[in-house]
């Protein structure tokens, strides 16, 4: 059995660490970019030509390699003998702080993420857009109200348990993450079937869930495992008021 760790850094958005030491037996790291020049030690390249997304931004193509990941890793995966049994995304703005075997045994799973660290709801996301600055969000500010109309004309629920943070996220290739998956992009660029790309993945992710009928098991966190850094292309940090903290179980976000 093979396991791969894969990341997406595309347009130098962020300042990918390299990897230091073992990841843990039988794994893979890939990082997926559109410059193999600055490739990070201890990861393989796998190159995509970003011209062949026309004017899709660098943060939705890397998203894109998030959700599917059997399209990008394919490569890879032709040159690995035996099946592949955990796949584990974390943005490129995070690195590797210890070997992942005992992330697999503590954490394993059909298809694990974590609670978000400041949203009990997509609607409380939605809210928070108006205020985002982040260029590639312009058409979704300008649509939030409508984007934020439809999801509750169509039912989807306004849960604290339902919420997702999917910067880690651990997933088994099986028949229920391919079709989760593939719901997943579907509500990224056309939500409840409109034309209104939001490419906010969380908020995809739960609505498709919401869809299929299958979520992801939601945990605290995987600090232990994972840091994380500033993407490079974000001004410098500003104080925010920190969030209420809140304790969570860990559960089955839906059945």
């Amino acid at each position: 059995m093979t396991n791969i760790l894969y990341t997406a850094n595309i347009g130098k958005y962020d300042d990918t660490k390299a990897i230091r030491g073992s990841i843990g037996d039988d794994w893979e790291a890939v990082y997926i970019t559109d410059d193999v020049y600055t490739t990070p030690r201890g990861w393989r390249a796998l190159w995509i030509d970003r011209d062949a997304f026309g004017n899709l931004p660098a943060v939705a193509i890397a998203r894109w390699c998030k959700i599917q990941p059997e399209y990008w890793l394919y490569p890879v995966l032709q040159q690995i003998q035996g099946p592949i049994e955990n796949i584990v995304w974390i943005d490129a703005s995070m690195n590797v702080k210890q070997p992942l075997d005992s992330l697999i045994k503590e954490h394993g799973g059909e298809f694990v993420t974590q609670y978000h660290p400041s949203h009990f709801s997509i609607y409380d996301e939605l809210r928070a857009i108006k205020t985002h600055k982040r260029p590639y969000l312009d058409d979704l500010r300008a649509n939030v109200d409508k984007i934020e109309q439809l999801y509750r004309e169509a039912g989807i629920p306004d849960n604290e348990e339902h919420t997702t943070q999917s910067g880690i996220i651990l997933r088994q290739p099986t028949e229920r993450t391919r079709v989760l998956q593939d719901l997943w992009w579907r509500e990224m660029v056309t939500p409840c079937g409109h034309d209104i790309p939001i490419w906010r993945d969380q908020i995809a992710l739960r609505v498709a869930a919401w869809y299929s009928g299958f979520g992801p098991t939601l945990v605290k966190d995987f600090k232990k495992w994972f840091g994380i850094t500033r993407h490079s292309s974000l001004p410098p940090k500003t104080r925010r008021r920190r969030p209420k903290a809140r304790v969570h179980a860990e559960v089955k976000a839906t059945q």
